[in-house]
């Protein structure tokens, strides 16, 4: 018989091969429906134009601040692209093909650019048929697109003759409503996650600015806070990775710190010789003065996932001296402080290919506000246990994701 490993009692007909084309109708802009900068208006003139950005990792609808907007009359000249909640997204070619979305909530004319195509007029539970997409046997099929090509594309035929087992409507009703309580305690999950890094977020602007501060044992206050350049309290580390003794490269990543790179990118982009690296031990802090989404005078992170590890010489990076809290600095990098004195040694308009002209001499005379050694410490264990709660509930939203993952494998063909 034709049906999944794992099945609700009373549903013993067989599932039937069909093609996309024949679950729904598909969508997109082609020749002249396609649209110029001169159709792109402001938002209040204009009509919403979704695009990849505006579909999630975990496949929701994401409405960004910086949406593009066309004019009314160009998105008139395509009602079949006219985007309707129950409506499916789906990104046919780039970096991010293969990505979807079920669209619900949507209170706003809406239409897309050229790299989406849109499924409407379904057959069958739309809610199912965004499920499918994310089957194995369908991803199968979207990951030896993405192999071909330097930009990977896919036509709507193509995508239209792709063929999946689907059960009768009621079966397929039946799981759609299954699914959607899993898909709802992980957003519940997701939101959760993004209230905690909010409240984080907001605790240490409040502790960096000082508006909170801890007290002692006894209710007193600390001293005030002193201002002490960095080579006050780190050493620079300048030794070199001699007679390898790691072969460890790493990269700094803006989620994990100083990871593996070749974890990190699934491969080695790093020279292939290591020995004129510096050699990092853990504990250790690196400098990467190159500017990235979300760091904007670049990161610094602390060593801690690995004993040692080998970094590019384009990387500052230093020791922590024993007049100072390790597991602060750790808090206190993650924070903005320090950016205001790294963007004044900083050569006006000498950014180049991302990396910021930081002199090392002018990195160690930078200017930074420590509390007493005491209150680092405090400040430190309030914030680790925002991260240790901030990580149980990652691991929670990872089991959810995963038990999803496992019904899906058992649950479709």
């Amino acid at each position: 018989m034709v049906g999944p490993k794992l099945r609700f009692k009373s549903f013993d007909e067989k599932w039937t091969k069909k093609r996309l084309v024949e679950l729904c109708d598909i969508f997109g802009r082609i020749g002249y429906r396609g649209y110029t900068v001169n159709d792109i208006v402001s938002k209040d003139e204009g009509v919403l134009t979704l695009s990849p950005g505006n579909i999630t990792v975990s496949n929701n609808l994401f409405l960004k601040e910086n949406n593009t907007y066309i004019t009314k009359s160009k998105y008139e000249e395509s009602p079949e692209i006219k985007i309707q909640n129950q409506d499916i997204l789906f990104v046919k070619t780039g970096s991010t093909l293969g990505k979807f979305c079920y669209i619900e909530n949507l209170d706003e004319p809406a239409t897309i650019n050229p790299q989406l195509i849109v499924l409407k007029n379904h057959k069958i539970n739309p809610k199912f048929l965004s499920l499918l997409l994310g089957t194995i046997n369908i991803q199968k099929k979207i990951t030896q697109t993405r192999i071909g090509g330097a930009v990977p594309t896919l036509t709507q035929n193509e995508f239209g003759n792709y063929t999946s087992f689907v059960p009768a409507t009621e079966e397929a009703n039946k799981i759609s409503a299954f699914f959607e309580l899993i898909d709802q305690n992980i957003q519940l999950q997701q939101e959760k996650i993004a209230l905690l890094k909010e409240q984080k977020k907001g605790f240490m602007q409040r502790i960096f600015s000082q508006e909170l501060r801890f007290k002692d044992e006894n209710g007193q206050e600390y001293p005030e806070w002193e201002n002490k350049k960095l080579n006050d309290f780190a050493d620079r580390v300048i030794r070199k990775n001699k007679d390898l003794k790691t072969n460890r490269p790493l990269t700094i990543s803006a989620q994990f710190g100083l990871v593996d790179q070749i974890e990190y990118f699934n491969k080695n982009v790093a020279s292939a010789n290591l020995e004129g690296y510096y050699l990092l031990r853990k504990g250790e802090f690196a400098y990467n003065k190159s500017y990235s989404n979300g760091y904007p005078w670049g990161a610094i992170k602390r060593l801690d996932k690995y004993d040692h590890g080998a970094l590019s010489t384009l990387y500052i990076c230093f020791s922590i001296k024993k007049n100072v809290n390790s597991d602060f600095l750790v808090h206190y990098f993650d924070s903005a402080e320090w950016y205001k004195e790294v963007s004044i040694i900083c050569v006006e308009g000498a950014r180049n290919h991302g990396l910021l002209n930081v002199s090392v001499t002018e990195f160690f005379e930078t200017l930074h506000r420590l509390p007493y050694l005491e209150e680092q410490k405090r400040i430190s264990d309030f914030l680790d246990a925002l991260n240790k709660k901030i990580e149980q509930n990652n691991e929670k939203l990872n089991m959810l994701v995963g038990q999803k993952k496992g019904l899906m494998q058992q649950m479709f063909i």
